[in-house]
């Protein structure tokens, strides 16, 4: 249930693509023999890749303290075409007496490129906007927009760093490390399982590797189940993590990412009828799990409190040890929502369409157009979670594909 947000972002994107958008064999080969390096401090590019996170990560705290409430652009903009007009002139910046594309629009440019595999790592641009961002820091006069645009940039290419960035340990979807196992310890593992552990809430990996694993017999064993969340209402699953980066043949296909704007935190409380139970089980602050199409309002209890990341999801934290928090739910529909968001959202992900399993293009591909994914998303979104709700279906044996789609 964990992979559905992904998934609808995968088939969103897919219908958004050229049919020419797809990763190569040569890619997935190359990157998958990067993933088998033993460690990035052996590897140069790992090491300038880090290395250049690194300066990159300096730049971003210089530049949102230098422009302090203006760090972002988008603020102010109460409609999408106001979003437009402040993302076009982000685009660009003047050059001797001329508009010509701004760091942005060339890492924007990037960015898609990387998703379908098509391009390998760019040292010399992240190198260039790197250099071209520190320069214009340090200048008296110049315009709040392109400080504004040099700031997005590089908040963009700290996803563009982490399309070809090989992690040390790879996680599967729970978080924890999968390795080949002994009969010996397989056993244990599940003596183990068999007796009734404590409760812990659980927090997924803001990026991993499809990983299948072997759940022919989970189910039966005498652990007692413990619910961290639910609704006072039917849903067909809920979601922690919003993989809105898809890339195919990384290290890691699915991602988070920081969009390029403040988000709205949650209003204040107020009884809607629909509620959320949430059970820490000792934890201060964890990541909601919530329905789809729903947002929380704040609990009525003061000593909790829900924040919204950057990257989409909720977070609640307590001042306190409670049993359990209660959250209001307003329906989140009818989103407006801009088209320097929407295109973080429907960047490529590198599938063909006849590589979709049979199922997913009679009921999504074929039904709906690319045309359709951009003007009528939330449509097209909620087919995608209703084919997922009826017709997805899991493995309960252990499966060696990690591809996103063939996993």
């Amino acid at each position: 249930m964990r992979n559905r947000i992904a998934f609808v972002i995968l088939v969103l994107s897919t219908l958004s693509l050229s049919q020419n958008a797809f990763a190569t064999n040569k890619c997935a080969e190359l990157l998958s023999s990067m993933a088998n390096r033993s460690s990035s401090v052996a590897d140069p590019l790992q090491g300038k890749i880090h290395e250049q996170q690194s300066y990159i990560e300096s730049l971003l705290k210089k530049y949102t303290q230098k422009l302090g409430p203006y760090s972002d652009p988008f603020a102010t903009a109460w409609s999408p075409e106001q979003g437009d007009l402040i993302f076009r002139r982000l685009s660009v910046r003047q050059k001797n007496g001329k508009w010509v594309n701004s760091p942005l629009a060339i890492i924007n440019h990037n960015l898609k490129k990387s998703y379908t595999g098509t391009q390998s790592y760019n040292e010399k641009l992240v190198q260039w906007i790197i250099d071209d961002a520190a320069y214009w820091l340090n200048q008296s006069s110049v315009e709040r927009a392109d400080l504004q645009s040099n700031l997005l940039a590089l908040k963009y290419t700290t996803e563009y760093l982490r399309r070809y960035r090989v992690p040390e340990t790879v996680v599967d979807r729970d978080g924890k490390r999968h390795e080949a196992k002994k009969e010996e310890q397989k056993k244990q593992d599940k003596d183990q399982a068999e007796q009734d552990q404590p409760p812990e809430y659980p927090e997924l990996p803001k990026e991993y590797k499809p990983f299948t694993k072997d759940t022919q017999n989970q189910g039966g064993g005498k652990q007692k189940q413990h619910r961290v969340a639910e609704v006072n209402f039917k849903t067909p699953f809920f979601a922690q993590r919003y993989f809105t980066d898809i890339v195919r043949g990384s290290s890691l296909p699915f991602q988070e990412a920081a969009l390029p704007q403040t988000l709205s935190q949650p209003s204040r409380y107020q009884s809607t009828g629909r509620e959320l139970t949430v059970r820490t089980f000792g934890k201060r602050k964890v990541d909601l799990f919530l329905p789809p199409g729903f947002k929380p309002l704040q609990p009525s209890d003061p000593r909790a409190l829900i924040s919204r990341s950057e990257t989409g999801g909720y977070a609640l934290e307590l001042r306190d040890n409670l049993t359990e928090v209660h959250i209001p739910l307003t329906e989140d529909a009818n989103i407006s929502m801009m088209s320097h968001l929407k295109e973080v959202y429907t960047r490529p992900v590198g599938f063909k369409t006849e590589e979709w399993p049979s199922g997913v293009q009679t009921d999504i591909i074929r039904r709906y157009s690319s045309q359709d994914a951009k003007t009528q998303p939330l449509q097209v979104a909620q087919a995608i979670a209703d084919h997922i709700a009826t017709e997805y279906l899991y493995s309960v044996g252990p499966r060696s594909e990690t591809d996103p789609v063939q996993a």
